[in-house]
Formats: structure tokens, C-alpha cells, sequence
């Protein structure tokens, strides 16, 4: 766009104060300043998918100091991803939270930081308690470590785990366990939701999706290993693959 002085005497006036006292052939140069703001929420949905503003709201690595407080019914609630890592690690630390249920009360995203699955198979420390994912998504989920028990959980043991679609990739470099002799005596095992589970737990309509690999031992898009578990309504579309990492 250029300018010709005209009888317009509004037009001239503009044009004169935009920096252009006459013709000079050149466009007239106007600055506009837009700012774009995101507004989806992770779990809602447009033609781009749900992945459209993927990391909206994604967990930054930070861990909460405490786990939240039970309700008057003493459900404890998880909402962020900091609340969930800080509930891996009371785990982790000793506490089985047997008798007790933790449900999520909203969609995580953990922005493929790195997290330290829910269980300490080392230290034998378990959860045992329920686990209800009420619907929501557990995404981004991210490891790739030495652990010989993979997954969200590590290991959940005469525990219930239900109602969650979680989305991993997952990674356990961990080899078979030989002894002297060197006959495999342990194997490790790695999947989407846990790496294993045994002694009465119960797995129910659960979804996973993502990526499986290992460098030994057994792994499933939903579970490495189970023993003596009730598992119904579980579906997963994870790949699964050996390879070195």
C-alpha cells in the first residue's frame, strides 16, 4: 500500500503522521502486534486430535513435598503429576498404603520427564492398596534405567488397579539375574502399567499405548509379568521390542 496526496484531507492527515510528508512510491509500513494464546485443555479434543496442545499443563520434574491429605472418606486424590511422583515415592519409601484407596481426579500429563516407577523392587517395598484411574489419562509417562521392574508400577502386589488409559515409554536395561553356576535365577520385567504383579491383585479396564523395550526378560503392552492376578477388560495397542539401550 502507497500514498498519493489527494484532496482527501483525512487521508493526507494520516499518511502524515504514519511518517510520509509525501509520495515517495513505498509502501506505507504499519506495525501490528498479535499475541496467540492456547486455550484447549488435555482432554479435550478438536480436529487436530487431543494431542493438539500436547504438553499443556505437562509436568515440569518437580516432585510435591507431601502426598495430598485423605477426604472424609479417606480417598486420596491426585490431580498433578508433582502429586503422583510424591506418591511414587512414599511408595518407594516404605508405604503400602494397604486398605487404602488413591485415585486420580484428573488427566496427567508427565512430559516424558524422567519418573520413577510407583514401587521399590530392591527395597521390597510394595503398593498394595486400589489404584482407580476414575476415566482419566496418565500420559508422557517416561523411563529408560536399570530397573529390573518396569512401568508405572514397578510392582503391585494383592493390590487392585483400575479404570486408566496410560500412554508410556518405557525402557529397562536391566539383564537376567544369573548365579554362579550361571543358570538365570531372575529375569526382569517391564510393561506399560507394571512390570509385575502377583498374590491376589486385580487389573480391570485398563488402556495403554507407547513403547515397550528391553534389553532381557519379559515385557507386555500392559504388564510384564503376572502371577496369581486377576486381569479383565485390558487392552493395548504399546509396541514391544528387544533392543539394546
Amino acid at each position: 500500500i502507497f500514498w498519493e496526496p489527494n484532496d482527501n484531507a483525512e487521508d493526507n492527515l494520516y499518511n502524515a503522521n504514519n511518517g510520509k510528508e509525501t509520495s515517495d512510491k513505498q509502501p506505507l509500513h504499519i506495525e501490528f502486534g498479535v499475541k496467540l494464546y492456547a486455550t484447549q485443555l488435555m482432554h479435550e479434543e478438536d480436529s487436530f486430535g487431543k494431542d493438539y496442545d500436547s504438553l499443556a499443563g505437562a509436568w515440569d520434574g518437580i516432585v510435591d513435598e507431601d502426598v495430598p491429605a485423605a477426604d472424609e472418606n479417606g480417598v486420596i486424590t491426585l490431580t498433578t503429576g508433582a502429586e503422583l511422583a510424591a506418591f511414587a515415592i512414599s511408595v518407594n519409601e516404605g508405604t503400602s498404603y494397604a486398605d487404602k484407596t488413591v485415585k486420580l481426579g484428573a488427566d496427567i500429563n508427565l512430559g516424558n520427564k524422567a519418573f520413577t516407577p510407583i514401587g521399590a523392587c530392591d527395597s521390597k517395598t510394595y503398593f498394595q492398596g486400589t489404584f482407580d484411574g476414575a476415566g482419566y489419562t496418565i500420559d508422557g509417562l517416561y523411563y529408560n534405567g536399570p530397573k529390573s521392574k518396569v512401568g508405572l508400577f514397578c510392582y503391585a502386589k494383592n493390590a487392585t488397579v483400575k479404570n486408566c488409559v496410560v500412554s508410556a515409554d518405557v525402557t529397562s536395561q536391566a539383564g537376567n539375574v544369573t548365579d554362579e553356576e550361571g543358570n538365570i535365577v531372575g529375569t526382569p520385567a517391564t510393561g506399560v502399567l507394571a512390570g509385575r504383579v502377583n498374590e491376589n491383585a486385580v487389573i480391570s479396564g485398563i488402556v495403554t499405548t507407547g513403547n515397550v523395550t528391553v534389553s532381557a526378560g519379559v515385557a507386555g503392552g500392559v504388564i510384564g509379568s503376572a502371577h496369581q492376578a486377576a486381569i479383565s477388560e485390558v487392552l493395548s495397542t504399546a509396541n514391544v521390542g528387544e533392543g539394546n539401550t
